[in-house]
């Protein structure tokens, strides 16, 4: 797997230890390595907020001292194979854990930002049974549009990821697009009941390539 050599080695121990434990997430891995730190801050915010909103993290827990601690931890041994799985476990391990100061120094922030979206993103995937790495390019794309919460309503509505990405890269014929589009419009308006249904339309049409 090349694409492996697109990420620091701190970060591509922590990335195979999670694909180790959810072997879907390899996707997701793909589509973080190569991202700046302008995009990948888009993402990993967006994707920390999506697992506020469903509980595996706290609000404090900040990508970039979340990441941190993910890679120190996974230097010292502790990993979410090493916790059989547990997320919860894990997390716990993850908050208790002292970073080494000069250590941190020496990690890029934006491997701190990649360690703790391949990590989130992970639980995030296994919570909805679907892969989340065709959603990375739409929010790198426009994370104005694509926030957390209309993400989170799109996946709780159970609308295929890859339609979803379909939909946005113009890559479906206008029979597919439109029902498509009355699933997004649909899952828009449960998380945003004081928009039309019009003016949500109006907008997702506004995102596609």
């Amino acid at each position: 797997m090349g694409f492996w050599s697109g990420l620091a080695s701190a970060v591509t121990s922590v990335a195979s230890s999670v694909c180790r434990v959810v072997t879907g997430a390899v996707s997701l891995v793909k589509e973080v390595t190569p991202l700046a730190l302008d995009a990948i801050s888009k993402v990993a915010n967006v994707v920390c907020e999506v697992a506020r909103s469903l509980g595996f993290l706290k609000i404090e827990d900040d990508p970039v001292t979340l990441g941190d601690k993910i890679i120190q931890a996974e230097e010292k041994g502790i990993t979410l194979e090493s916790c059989q799985s547990d997320y919860d476990l894990y997390m716990e391990k993850i908050r208790s854990f002292r970073v080494d100061p000069e250590r941190s120094k020496a990690i890029d922030e934006v491997d701190k930002l990649k360690a703790s979206t391949i990590t989130v993103g992970a639980r995030i995937e296994s919570h909805y049974g679907t892969s989340i790495a065709p959603l990375i390019p739409l929010i790198v794309r426009s994370a104005a549009f694509f926030t957390a919460g209309r993400l989170k309503a799109i996946l709780d509505a159970g609308i295929a990821v890859v339609s979803i990405a379909g939909y946005f890269n113009s890559a479906f014929d206008r029979n597919t697009s439109a029902t498509v589009e009355g699933q997004i419009v649909s899952a828009g308006k449960a998380a945003q009941p004081e928009m039309s249904e019009d003016k949500l339309r109006e907008i997702v049409r506004a995102e596609r390539a």
